[in-house]
């Protein structure tokens, strides 16, 4: 099991440093409400002429990973560092190259690699970044969404690593998201996260509901500072901690004025929904003493089940900074046997043990637990605050809904990238003249550009098309985005019996899924079924060199065997009809003979049809 330093949601909604923050460090940015991978908050880095960047401080390791989701609102239009590992020999970074769209890494010394996808807006991507700096080199490996990894290292001394950041310390102007991010400093970590979870989330858990109290009596345990005790049969002390996000405004709290240390009130947390399984536990809370520091040790207990308490206590010490609101952040160590949903579904805190010199403040509370996928990738919703009685400033609890299956009969499956499932060439999408021909692709899920639409004769990026072996042409777009079933154009004539195949390649690429954003796969030599008939097609002239236009000829197709003409095959009919030419002389039609395409044939036509005036023999070969 991945052992993590640090996890976060963002639900908190707070963006600061030691006791305003979780942040060891802070250059602007926003917590924002949307968009958000997971639950209700994501940390928003919209550079302008100032950096905007959040770091997290660590004991310091050679190994450290960093897992985190990435969205882009408008993309970056010079390279950008997006998140950083601490060395102190260099700095890993990973970076947007802007050249390729790809991600970048780089180590001050050594040659950037790119990997990954061609990335868009509007798409959140799983990003797992190691830097190793256990060896005579730093190693700096990056997967996007689980896929190939790619990597760079550079020679230099063993170095510890003690921080990570998010967002960037460039000026240039984009806007990006990122959720849920973990931080592990444990070897052999990358490999689990980025190889055999199939994704990450964290949710957040405020409370819910009152457990057991055990208020001693009176005088120990007051609502705010109103001075009305709380008693063993409160049940609306979770109301006074449950602020999303965290307040530290002292408006409703729980007030330990008591002298007895046993004095507590429990509360519960809500459940986790899903069936992600939970790696790490994290605790938020604010805090304070009434007045200048004294004897009071007040603690923010969390418990399992079963009254077993879980380390470390959240607590007020002797050297806290009298009246200002104190943020407690602290990972708790996993129980017995690890962490599971039943665990965390049954923790609840205890919050008291104050002495009474001075009186204990608790404010607000969270747990955020970091969860692995391991099976089906789960998309998240906030439940909407419907309690139009409670103080805007004062939400209830935030609750994830999951998407259920209901369908008995068919399984769940993993997320995966759309594919072109079928593809097929016909003679109503064949243009001789021109030449073109159009291709009717079928795809496994609706597909559209992203970052916007194709106008009618656009190219698009990634898409060609082989004939018989040769190199790729590229496709233009005539119709079917945002549904499955697309037509495009080659620039190339295709005949009966060619071997045509389609090509996609993400690198250059931009068609996504409509329903998850997720790009078409890279796709080599995808099967065109090929149902174009032989053809007979020539434009037909009269002895003056004049088109004909729209008339009814007749017409016989011949082939010619060498010989005298007293051979009886030397000059064989194939074929006659009568048929019409069109607009512009052109006269098509299906050959049905022997002979192969790009034989030659002879075509005696005859006009008009019914009171000929003139007759020829053409040479044509057979399309």
């Amino acid at each position: 099991m991945a052992t993590l330093v640090y996890h976060d949601g963002f639900e908190h909604g707070l963006l600061g440093t030691g006791n305003a923050g979780p942040y060891d460090s802070v250059a602007t940015g926003a917590i924002v409400t949307t968009p958000v991978r997971t639950g209700v908050r994501a940390y928003e880095a919209s550079p302008a002429g100032a950096a905007e960047q959040i770091r997290k401080d660590f004991t310091a390791s050679n190994y450290v990973t960093s897992a985190f989701y990435l969205r882009f609102a408008t993309l970056p239009s010079a390279d950008v560092i997006l998140a950083t590992i601490q060395n102190a020999s260099g700095t890993p970074q990973l970076w947007f190259d802007s050249a390729t769209g790809k991600l970048e890494l780089a180590l001050s010394g050594s040659a950037p690699i790119q990997g990954g996808p061609v990335l868009s807006t509007g798409q959140w991507y799983r990003v797992v970044l190691e830097s190793d700096s256990s060896g005579a080199s730093t190693v700096l490996r990056c997967k996007v969404d689980n896929g190939t990894e790619f990597t760079t290292s550079r020679t230099q001394a063993t170095a510890t690593q003690a921080f990570a950041t998010l967002g960037t310390n460039t000026t240039d102007t984009y806007t990006a998201y990122f959720d849920d991010w973990m931080l592990s400093a444990t070897n052999g970590d990358y490999e689990e996260i980025s190889g055999t979870w199939v994704g990450h989330s964290v949710q957040s858990l405020s409370p819910a509901s009152d457990g057991t109290h055990n208020t001693v009596g009176a005088n120990q345990i007051e609502y705010s500072a109103t001075g009305t005790d709380i008693t063993d049969a409160s049940t609306d002390v979770w109301d006074l901690l449950n602020d999303v996000p965290l307040s530290a405004s002292l408006v409703d709290y729980v007030n330990d004025v008591g002298t007895d240390a046993t004095a507590y009130v429990e509360v519960l947390f809500g459940n986790l929904v899903g069936t992600d399984v939970p790696v790490a536990v994290r605790v938020f809370g604010y805090d304070r003493d009434s007045a200048a520091a004294g004897a009071s040790v007040g603690i923010s207990r969390i418990l399992l089940s079963d009254s077993t308490a879980v380390t470390p206590d959240v607590r007020l010490s002797t050297d806290d900074p009298g009246t200002a609101m104190v943020l407690r952040a602290k990972l708790l160590d996993a129980p017995a046997g690890g962490w599971d949903a039943t665990k965390v579904d049954g923790l609840k805190a205890r919050l008291g043990f104050g002495d009474g010199a001075p009186d204990a403040y608790f404010e607000s509370l969270m747990l955020e637990v970091a969860l692995k996928t391991t099976t089906v990738p789960v998309s998240y919703t906030s439940a909407t605050e419907t309690d139009v009685a409670s103080d805007i400033s004062k939400r209830k609890i935030k609750a994830f809904t999951e998407a259920t299956e209901t369908d008995a009969a068919t399984g769940l499956t993993f997320l995966s990238n759309p594919t072109i499932s079928a593809a097929s060439a016909g003679d109503a999408g064949r243009n001789f003249e021109t030449p073109y021909q159009e291709i009717a692709v079928t795809f496994s899920e609706a597909i559209t550009k992203s970052g916007g639409s194709y106008n009618v004769g656009d190219t698009i990026p990634g898409m060609t098309v082989q004939l018989n072996g040769a190199g790729g042409v590229a496709c233009t777009y005539r119709s079917g985005e945002d549904t499955a079933s697309w037509v495009v154009r080659t620039a190339q004539l295709a005949h009966n019996g060619d071997t045509i195949v389609i090509d996609y390649a993400q690198s250059t690429g931009e068609l996504l899924a409509v329903s998850t954003s997720l790009e078409l796969k890279e796709t080599a030599d995808a099967p065109v079924t090929n149902n174009l008939t032989k053809r007979v097609h020539f434009i037909l002239k009269k002895a003056d060199n004049t088109l004909v236009t729209s008339e009814t000829v007749k017409y016989g197709v011949f082939v010619y065997a060498s010989g005298a003409p007293a051979n009886a095959t030397w000059f064989d009919r194939e074929m006659k009809a009568t048929q019409a030419t069109d607009g512009s002389g052109i006269l098509d039609f299906q050959y049905t003979g022997a002979a192969a395409v790009g034989a030659t044939i002879y075509v005696v036509v005859i006009r008009p049809d019914t009171t000929p005036t003139e007759s020829m023999v053409w040479t044509d070969v057979v399309s």
